[in-house]
């Protein structure tokens, strides 16, 4: 639930409806897409609440569509507790579709390093509370994550030594299976046997660093809008480079491809939607909009590529404000998109300023605090990155063992064709 939401939060909103299972009513109000939650607002009407919902990202299992009454299109959430929320009559149920899945992905392949960055986002100026027992458990935290960092590049550095070795043992049977075929046709006399063909030695490429294109491709969801029609929207990828902007489907296959001569305009409708314009004398004019997660990178290059035909529908300063609190379980104070391409001044300034006076009583309740909040904070971050390393250090020390076992069982039948092949060239030489 959430009452206010900040307009720089907003990707996308809809009309629709929600199924509201305590009174068994559809309520229409406005379905609004932020890039971490889904908002939904009903309509003000005369003799009826207002009904407000909010459902994190974080707390969605899954995404689907559906059919009410097995006629309706809708979309449903299936959130925590198996609890099912219903979604309809959207003016697109598939455009609206695939834009909740895009972020939604999107958002659960960049989540899981949000409790360290909420940790870092406290002011530097406020004092911290520290303990010694805190401290302490911090420095066998760090020193444990030091070691199993050492551990991790140890054991990559071990596999690929493995690597090589099998890579060794398949040239060694490659020659085997030559030198089998040779001695076949010398115990025939007159067998007719094939030397191996001779490998022609191709000329070396070298690639220079200033041979490697600078582009951007990113997963993107394109319309193209005309003056009598918008196609539906579509996923698409985008890719910004030196010469222009190329707009090609999933199997790469190019849609459309514009230079910067022909990009008349490009308009930031929000941190996450833009418009790429053309305009042309004696033919129509030519638009693509073009909604991403990444977008706030995407406009970077547009920055250094195109800055003159930038224009932006709210300046990148007035929405860097800090955004709506919400009563919600999951933190909503990460910094704003905007802050890639332009920092804000309020934020380098400090909030509170402590004074001597405030000291005595910090101390005084860090020396009652047996571990501050922040150090439990920072212990907690910290722990899910070890527990991380280690399952990832598991999962490659599995990896290394099967391969040890095929490398053995390789040499070992290696071995025994070298003996056999022995066997023959000795019956041969008697």
């Amino acid at each position: 639930m959430a009452e206010n939401m900040d307009a720089c939060e907003t990707v996308q909103t809809w009309s629709a409806s929600f199924y509201h299972s305590a009174s068994r009513k559809w309520l229409y109000g406005v379905l609004t897409l932020t890039p971490s939650a889904v908002y939904f607002q009903s309509d003000k009407t005369e003799g009826a609440a207002d009904y407000q919902i909010r459902v994190e990202f974080l707390s969605i299992k899954t995404i689907r569509k559906a059919m009410s009454s097995f006629l309706f299109a809708s979309i449903t959430l299936l959130i925590e507790e198996n609890q099912t929320l219903w979604f309809s009559s959207l003016a697109n149920r598939n455009v609206t579709y695939l834009i909740l899945q895009h972020f939604y992905h999107a958002f659960l392949c960049s989540s899981h390093g949000k409790s360290q960055e909420d940790t870092q986002d406290l002011p530097v100026s406020q004092p911290q509370n520290k303990t010694k027992l805190g401290t302490d458990l911090l420095r066998s935290v760090y020193d444990s994550q030091k070691t199993l960092e050492t551990a991790a590049v140890s054991l990559v550095s071990q596999g690929q030594q493995l690597s090589s070795v099998a890579c060794v043992v398949e040239d060694i049977h490659e020659d085997l299976s030559v030198a089998e075929r040779i001695a076949s046709g010398l115990t025939s006399w007159l067998g007719r046997w094939k030397m191996p063909k001779a490998q022609k030695a191709e000329e070396l490429i070298f690639v220079k660093q200033n041979d490697i294109a600078d582009v951007t491709d990113v997963d993107v969801l394109c319309s193209q809008v005309m003056r009598d029609k918008i196609t539906p929207r579509k996923e698409c990828v985008l890719r910004v480079g030196k010469e222009g902007v190329t707009i090609l489907d999933l199997k790469q296959k190019i849609l459309n491809y514009l230079k910067w001569s022909d990009v008349s305009r490009i308009r930031v409708i929000s941190p996450w939607e833009v418009l790429l314009t053309r305009f042309l004398i004696g033919e129509p004019d030519l638009s693509f909009n073009v909604i991403c997660v990444a977008m706030p990178a995407v406009l970077v290059k547009f920055e250094s590529f195109a800055k003159s035909k930038m224009e932006y529908m709210s300046p990148p300063a007035e929405s860097s404000v800090q955004r709506a609190t919400a009563p919600s379980s999951v933190p909503n104070d990460s910094p704003s998109p905007w802050s890639s391409m332009q920092s804000s001044p309020d934020r380098d300034s400090p909030k509170h300023v402590p004074t001597e006076n405030d000291v005595p009583q910090i101390q005084a309740r860090a020396q009652k605090d047996v571990v501050s909040d922040a150090e439990a904070a920072e212990l907690s971050a910290t722990l899910e990155n070890l527990k991380s390393l280690a399952l990832d250090i598991s999962t490659e020390q599995d990896s290394q063992l099967d391969m040890i076992d095929r490398v053995t069982q390789s040499v070992d039948r290696a071995d025994y064709r070298q003996k056999e092949l022995d066997k023959k060239m000795n019956k041969l030489l008697k």
